[in-house]
């Protein structure tokens, strides 16, 4: 540290306000940690992923002090967020630790509760396993959000497309039909 020339520097014992910024960064991830965990209804005992995921998602977010990112600081490259799905999110892990049987799902309903430094691989919560502890997997399918709205635009698409189709058929047929009477 001396060659860097760095000096060691301690506060007065039980005297917070003098690491007030480093104070404020605590108190900014428990404030996200416990909005991601009541947000998701999840056990509070997940409190560690959750404070995990808090840091991780601030590390890939421009702050105030440098205009590009803590991540990009660090690495020298931008970070990639395409990957991000919400705290909480329900998803399902394909049950590769466990012998299956034939007719045996061949996936766990479970709930992702924070990311790995690779883009494509996810920490899941399964609640129905004994253990109850957190998996690292990127055989992950995401369940999609669930809305008050009562049809998707995709789904009422495909139904009135569904419509359409049967009143052609409908309409064929009576064609046919007629054409058959005709003769």
């Amino acid at each position: 540290m001396m060659q860097e020339h760095i000096q060691h520097e301690t506060s007065t014992a039980y005297t917070p306000q003098q690491n007030g910024m480093v104070e404020r960064e605590i108190q900014s991830v428990t404030q996200m940690a416990r909005t991601m965990l009541l947000g998701s209804g999840l056990p509070k005992f997940l409190w560690d992923e959750a404070i995990k995921t808090a840091v991780f998602i601030r590390n890939r977010l421009p702050n105030s002090i440098v205009s590009t990112t803590p991540y990009e600081v660090a690495t020298g490259r931008k970070p990639k967020v395409d990957h991000l799905w919400p705290f909480g999110t329900e998803v399902h892990i394909t049950c590769d630790w466990k012998q299956l049987q034939k007719f045996d799902a061949r996936t766990e309903e479970g709930y992702l509760v924070g990311f790995t430094r690779r883009s494509n691989t996810y920490r899941v919560y399964v609640p129905d396993r004994p253990d109850k502890r957190i998996t690292e997997s990127c055989n992950v399918g995401f369940k999609p959000h669930q809305s008050n709205v009562l049809m998707t635009i995709d789904e009422t698409s495909a139904l009135v497309l569904a419509v359409v189709i049967m009143i052609c058929t409908i309409i064929d047929h009576d064609h046919d039909s007629s054409n058959e009477v005709s003769r």
